[in-house]
């Protein structure tokens, strides 16, 4: 398991103009589950980016290719993360994980989810990603819905009716 970045409690961000400061805390833990004899996920913790690798059990370096995400994200520093900057790191990855696929049958694989803090619009937000079956939720007024829509054959299989949203 690769852990880049620190539990935050209280961490005070100045917003642009006369805002007050947006407050944040944040933990993250993973879990190897029932399966698998190590933790081949990777968490990114602190801003601009609070992210989950997921990698994939069955490929080989599933922890390496996790790592290779959450390494190029943890690059983009500051309060905010720039779009540009973000769609680059998606893609530097994916080059890295195809690197690492090179000559491993079975291939490397991971999936991604998780929410940078951007300044690029009339107010500072969380731009939520996602890829593959890992997913954000969102926690509100005592609520847990997921935000996300996963990129598998099971969503496929609910969004063509064959089997039921519970199925899955």
């Amino acid at each position: 398991m690769t852990r880049i970045g620190d539990d935050g409690v209280e961490v005070h961000v100045p917003l642009p103009g006369n805002e007050p400061d947006l407050v944040l805390s944040w933990a993250a833990r993973t879990d190897i589950g029932h399966r698998r004899s190590a933790n081949e996920d990777s968490v990114l913790v602190g801003l601009p980016i609070f992210a989950v690798a997921d990698g994939m059990g069955g490929h080989a370096a599933g922890d390496r290719a996790s790592a290779a995400i959450a390494e190029r994200l943890s690059r983009e520093s500051g309060p905010f993360a720039e779009l540009s900057a973000l769609e680059q790191a998606f893609i530097d990855a994916g080059t890295a994980i195809d690197a690492l696929a090179e000559g491993i049958p079975v291939g490397v694989g991971t999936t991604i989810t998780g929410a940078a803090l951007v300044n690029d619009g009339p107010a500072p937000s969380f731009l939520v990603f996602n890829i593959g079956d890992s997913r954000v939720y969102r926690f509100e007024r005592n609520e847990l819905s997921q935000v996300t829509i996963d990129h598998s054959v099971v969503q496929e299989l609910v969004d063509a009716g064959v089997i039921a949203p519970e199925m899955a």
